[in-house]
């Protein structure tokens, strides 16, 4: 029981640790979620390990998991000749449009909602939640349609406008102002500060940690995003990576690349969000804190 002595956090006490029936639970429940986590890393730790292997070691009999030799110099060859430093750069323009748009426009909004409420804002937050219960290839059409006549093909303007209206990012920056104390916003307009000048200088600054949640979680969905980027950006030149190694992918033999060469594309795409995740899963664990989300 010594190791669960710090224990602070979750919904399992130390105290209840000491009932044996509680213990059996917590240990069912860590095995449970280790196996899960087990099946989750598998594929794509599968992918990255086989982007290294020579071609032959995809056809051996028992196949294995680590590669037996190291071919390293593919990574710099398919990174050169398939030119993903400029799909790269695409995808980080399109991130970093999405980012700023998701935060400002739905940071505002819900912002807006929850402390100025003015009128109709009930009917609006209303609205925000029956759009959650909308399969999203309802509005396909209509938008692309919108898009086309508004002559935005081939710009990442769209892309970045689509993050700005997210109906779950509105909640989580609602159900975070609504618990900020009302003293503060009294205190800071009996100072006299206005409308801007209080979101400016208490809400932003209290909002850093559930802006870093929010950038967590619009760069995960903006960088693995494919359909509408796939449907918007019909230049080559214009292209992000998930886009660029499905368009290639129906051409990586005719041109004489191998099955190792398209797992190397892969671990491309693959690699960004999860390093961005093993650096900053702390802040997605105190987001989860602040909001209240279950999940």
């Amino acid at each position: 029981m010594s190791r669960f002595s710090q224990k602070t956090g979750g919904f399992i006490g130390v105290m209840d640790l000491k009932r044996l029936r509680v213990r059996v639970l917590y240990w069912c429940m860590f095995s449970f979620l280790f196996l899960v986590s087990l099946v989750l890393l598998v594929p794509p730790l599968w992918i990255i390990l086989s982007s290294l292997k020579d071609v032959r070691e995809f056809y051996a009999t028992p196949p294995s998991l680590l590669p037996k030799t190291l071919q390293l110099w593919k990574v710099v060859e398919v990174w050169n000749k398939l030119e993903f430093l400029r799909y790269y750069g695409n995808s980080f323009i399109v991130v970093a449009g999405c980012v700023a748009s998701t935060i400002i426009f739905n940071g505002l909004l819900a912002y807006g909602i929850s402390r100025l409420k003015p009128r109709g804002s009930k009917f609006i937050f209303g609205l925000i939640l029956a759009s959650i219960m909308l399969p999203s290839t309802v509005g396909m059409v209509p938008l692309f349609k919108d898009i086309t006549n508004l002559k935005l093909m081939n710009s990442f303007v769209p892309l970045w406008l689509m993050s700005g209206a997210t109906a779950f990012v509105v909640m989580v920056y609602k159900n975070f102002y609504d618990n900020i104390p009302s003293s503060l916003f009294d205190a800071a307009e009996i100072d006299g500060c206005s409308t801007f000048g209080v979101f400016w200088n208490i809400v932003v600054p209290l909002s850093k940690a559930i802006n870093m949640v929010i950038i967590i979680i619009t760069v995960n969905s903006s960088w693995s995003e494919f359909f509408w980027s796939f449907m918007i950006l019909r230049e080559k030149t214009l292209q992000t990576v998930m886009v660029r190694i499905y368009v290639m992918s129906t051409s990586f033999s005719s041109v004489g690349y191998g099955i190792d060469y398209q797992l190397v594309a892969l671990t491309f795409a693959i690699l960004p969000p999860v390093i961005m995740f093993i650096f900053f899963q702390k802040y997605i664990i105190q987001g989860i804190a602040l909001t209240g989300i279950k999940g």
